[in-house]
């Protein structure tokens, strides 16, 4: 299921991944991960600024790159 002994995610692989999800799904996505970056944000402004980027579709792509690829810090 997962690949082992790589330690970055394939960008072509996570844009295959987005290319493949319905615009709801995108959207979702997008939101989780706003909402993910900014604790404060709630998910309905998330999905709302979400639906306003979806046209840069090339920014999820970083989006979800960045997440998949960045140590997380917890934040105290």
């Amino acid at each position: 299921m997962f690949k082992k002994n790589n330690n970055v995610v394939d960008v072509d692989a996570t844009g295959s991944f987005i290319d493949s999800l319905t615009y709801w799904q995108a959207i979702n996505l997008w939101a989780t991960l706003l909402v993910a970056k900014n604790k404060s944000k709630s998910l309905k402004q998330a999905r709302n600024e979400a639906e306003v980027k979806y046209s840069d579709i090339d920014k999820l792509k970083y989006e979800l790159n960045e997440a998949l690829n960045s140590p997380i810090y917890s934040q105290s």
